[in-house]
C-alpha cells in the first residue's frame, strides 16, 4: 500500500502534527507514505518517508499542478491523501486523469461555501472525508445542507496528537528572572483574531487585582500581535505580559506555567488541549467547537467563549483552591494514559485506507 500524502499549508500547525503521528504509527503495518507539500512548511523536515516539494502559490499554479503530475506518474501511489483546499483542488482533478481515488483530512471547522466547485470537489470527486472531530463533521455537513452522500463519505477520527518532549521548567524562570513563588499563567497559540487573545488580556486586570505576585506570557507570533500589543497597553496590563514571539521551546513554557488559558473564538479540535493535558497543567479553555470533546472528564475548565470575568474567576479559583487545582491534574493525568494507551484512532485511520483500495 503507497499512499501519497499532500499539504499546500504555508504553516506548521495542529492539522500537520495530526498527519506526522499517522504516518508514523500506520507505517509500522508496512505502509509506504511519501509527502508533497509546501516547501516553506517545516512539515517537509518532519515527514518519514520521501519528500517533494512545491511552491503551490494559487489555485491554478501550473508548475505545482505539473510537479504533482510527474510525482503521480512516478510513484504511481493507491490513494492520494489531502490536507488543504488546494492540494485538494490539484488532487481531485488529477485523480479523473489516473482514476487513483482521493481521501481528504478536514482539519479545519469553519463553514464551506456550497458552491458547485465545492460540490464537485468534496462531494462528487472525494472517496472519504476525515474530520478531526463531531463539531467539524457537523460544520461541514451542515455546509451541504446535510448532503446523504456527503454524509456517507465523512468521518470523525479523534487524533491524539500528544507532545513528545518533557520541558524544563527553571530555564523559563531563569531567562525571565521571575521568582520561584511567583504564579505563571500562559497563553501558547499563535496570536490570531480567532484564538481570542483578547478575552485574555481583558481578564489579566481582574486577576492582577485580585492575586497578587502572578506573572502572564502570551507565546506565539501572528498577524495580530501588534493589535494585540496595543490592546494591552490600553488596558494597562503590558508591563504585567512577557511577549516572546515564536519559540521552538514551547515545551519549557508550558512545565514553568501553572495555568493555561485558551479562549479560542472557534475551534475544530484543540492541540493546546491536547499538550496542557500532556504537561498536567490546569487549562481554562473556551466551550467552541471540538474543546469539549476534549475537556469532559474533569480533566480542565471550560467557560463560556468570549466571557473575560469567567476566565478572570477560573484562574483565581484554581490559584487558591490547591484542592480543586490538584483535581483537575489528577484528572488529566488518567485521560492521558487511557487515550495514549488506545491505537483505535490509527486502526480507524488503516481500515479507511483499506475499504478505500478495496472498494
Amino acid at each position: 500500500m503507497k499512499i501519497l500524502h499532500t499539504d499546500a499549508f504555508f504553516g506548521f500547525g495542529g492539522g500537520q502534527r495530526r498527519y506526522l503521528s499517522f504516518v508514523n504509527e500506520i507505517s509500522k503495518k508496512g505502509v509506504e507514505f511519501l509527502l508533497f507539500a509546501n516547501g516553506k512548511n517545516s512539515v517537509v523536515d518532519k515527514f518519514k518517508g520521501k519528500v517533494y516539494k512545491a511552491p503551490f502559490f494559487f489555485d491554478l499554479d501550473i508548475f505545482s499542478f505539473f510537479k504533482f503530475f510527474y510525482i503521480i506518474l512516478k510513484e504511481k501511489p493507491d490513494i492520494i491523501h489531502t490536507h488543504a483546499y488546494r492540494d485538494h483542488f490539484f488532487a481531485t482533478i488529477l485523480s479523473k486523469i489516473f482514476n487513483i481515488p482521493v481521501i481528504h483530512t478536514r482539519h479545519v471547522a469553519f463553514p464551506m461555501k456550497n458552491s458547485a466547485k465545492n460540490r464537485f470537489l468534496f462531494i462528487k470527486s472525494t472517496e472519504k472525508i476525515i474530520t478531526i472531530s463531531d463539531f467539524s463533521k457537523k460544520m461541514l455537513l451542515k455546509s451541504f445542507d446535510n448532503n446523504k452522500i456527503l454524509y456517507e463519505k465523512v468521518k470523525t477520527i479523534k487524533s491524539y496528537v500528544f507532545p513528545e518532549k518533557n520541558g524544563d521548567s527553571d530555564k523559563i524562570r531563569k531567562e525571565f528572572k521571575i521568582k520561584s513563588d511567583a504564579k505563571i499563567v500562559s497563553m501558547i497559540t499563535r496570536v490570531v483574531k480567532t484564538k481570542g487573545h483578547i478575552w485574555f488580556l481583558k481578564a489579566i486586570k481582574k486577576i492582577k487585582d485580585n492575586i497578587e505576585n502572578v506573572k502572564f506570557f502570551i507565546v506565539g507570533e501572528g498577524d495580530y500581535l501588534n493589535t494585540i500589543k496595543k490592546k494591552a497597553i490600553e488596558l494597562d496590563v503590558y508591563s504585567d505580559i512577557i511577549f516572546t514571539g515564536n519559540r521552538v521551546d514551547v515545551e519549557n513554557f508550558y512545565t514553568a506555567s501553572d495555568i493555561i488559558v485558551y479562549p479560542s473564538e472557534y475551534e475544530g479540535l484543540g492541540v493546546v488541549v491536547l499538550e496542557a493535558i500532556f504537561y498536567n497543567v490546569p487549562i481554562i479553555a473556551s466551550d467552541v467547537g471540538g474543546i469539549p470533546e476534549l475537556i469532559n472528564e474533569g480533566n480542565g475548565v471550560l467557560v463560556k467563549c468570549c466571557d473575560e470575568n469567567a476566565i478572570a474567576n477560573e484562574v483565581i479559583s484554581l490559584l487558591t483552591d490547591a484542592e480543586k487545582y490538584n483535581n483537575i491534574v489528577e484528572n488529566m493525568k488518567n485521560w492521558y494514559k487511557k487515550k495514549k494507551n488506545s491505537n483505535e484512532i490509527y486502526e480507524n485511520m488503516y481500515k479507511i485506507y483499506e475499504e478505500v483500495i478495496n472498494g
